[in-house]
């Protein structure tokens, strides 16, 4: 076999290997799979953040994830009326927590 014909051959094996575990990227989606329809008391207690996403291009859902003070998120079901409740004490609470700007005078 020529060594120009293996070298080719082998350059081929070489990008299909190390191509194979990257793939193109897929079509965005919603964020979320399945919704929370209620919480524990620990799970409350746990809420770093709340976000609401709007429908977007890619996902026509309106989407509320909570993230915890571990990392771990959890989608709430949007149309919950705890999930309104969540929003707005969050809400407050990030409220009472900003600093209030001092007047030099």
């Amino acid at each position: 076999m020529n060594t120009a014909i293996a070298s080719a051959v082998l350059l081929l094996c070489v990008v299909v290997c190390t191509s194979e575990g990257h793939r193109l990227p897929t079509q965005p989606r919603c964020l979320c799979v399945s919704v929370s329809k209620s919480l524990t008391r620990k799970t409350l207690s746990q809420i770093d953040t709340v976000k609401r996403y709007g429908p977007r291009p890619h996902c026509s859902q309106t989407e509320v994830i909570m993230t915890l003070k571990n990392g771990s998120q959890l989608c709430l079901d949007p149309t919950a009326k705890f999930t309104e409740t969540v929003l707005k004490v969050v809400k407050r609470a990030s409220t009472l927590r900003q600093p209030t700007k001092k007047q030099h005078q």
